[in-house]
């Protein structure tokens, strides 16, 4: 949508948002609606933006925001290819977890008028499932060196925190949804908000699909491709070749500038499947994760209306 802001002029800001929760399928569904004519999406999924502090120094981001558009008419800038009679969004899946800097960004940012337009996706996962895969997102670039069970302890998370480490090392914290969704939805209505479970996502992602487009009010019979998966979690089978793709080199940098981002983004999910193996988590472990979540489970059962027994087995 354009808007007017004070100090900007006339400026293009999302029609959507999702939200996360980070590992609930936010990447796949980004590039889902990306190929749909009617939606135009940023090369830059995760922006950050609204979990900034817009009013504080630029440099000083969200943990775990390295890379955050910091900048007001950068962040609009990333909308101008939106095209005449398509809608425009993006994904950035710290805004759930930070739902009140987030919400009170987004009033400060938009028009109220144009801000009651506003469309919200918020994604779901098994909260056992997600801090498993958050763990193991985190463990494929080795950037995590402690074990599971270790690094989900309370105060291995409260010093990271306490550091301004990895917003998403609180593996706990982000699955405990119910407060964040009762945040949006006190300050945008359930009628702004779609709330989608990661388990409809992976049985029958092309139907889950055709309900968002028809949120958006964009034509419901457009079939993405939704063979692919993405954003892919796992232990490294060699550790050794992970540190080669991650680190800078000339190799590395030459082929970014001739391969476009799109090929890069394939090939990227390709050597996932590729170079990672999936781990199962330990039953006792699980055991006390579900101990853990049970309350917030059962909470959020009433909120959805939906029968989340099978998260608790």
């Amino acid at each position: 949508m354009i808007v007017d802001l004070p100090g900007h002029g006339s400026a293009k800001l999302p029609d959507f948002f999702i939200l996360g929760a980070a590992k609930g399928g936010t990447s796949s569904l980004f590039r889902y609606f990306g190929e749909h004519p009617g939606i135009f999406i940023p090369e830059i999924k995760e922006p950050w933006f609204f979990s900034r502090d817009l009013g504080g120094d630029p440099a000083a981001i969200q943990p775990n925001l390295g890379g955050a558009v910091t900048d007001l008419a950068a962040y609009c800038g990333l909308f101008t290819g939106c095209g005449d009679g398509q809608i425009t969004g993006e994904a950035s899946p710290s805004y759930l977890y930070t739902h009140e800097r987030t919400i009170a960004n987004l009033r400060a940012v938009y028009p109220p008028e144009a801000l009651a337009r506003v469309r919200f996706f918020i994604t779901l996962r098994n909260p056992v499932d997600r801090a498993w895969s958050m763990y193991w997102t985190f463990a494929r670039v080795l950037k995590e060196d402690l074990e599971f069970e270790e690094a989900i302890k309370p105060e291995a998370i409260a010093a990271r925190q306490a550091s301004n480490d990895k917003l998403f090392y609180d593996y706990l914290g982000v699955g405990r949804y119910c407060d964040q969704i009762r945040a949006y939805q006190d300050a945008f209505g359930t009628g702004s908000i779609k709330i989608i479970l990661f388990d409809d996502l992976t049985r029958d992602a092309a139907a889950v699909c055709r309900e968002c487009f028809e949120f958006l009010g964009v034509d419901p019979d457009f079939r993405p491709d939704t063979s692919k998966v993405y954003n892919v979690s796992g232990r490294p089978k060699n550790a050794g070749f992970i540190r080669l793709l991650l680190s800078d080199n000339p190799v590395k940098s030459a082929f970014k500038g001739i391969v476009s981002r799109d090929s890069r983004r394939k090939l990227k999910n390709l050597i996932g499947r590729k170079a990672l193996e999936k781990v199962r988590m330990e039953p006792a472990t699980r055991r006390d994760l579900v101990a853990c979540y049970r309350d917030e489970i059962l909470r959020l059962q009433e909120i959805l209306g939906r029968d989340l027994g099978h998260w608790l087995a």
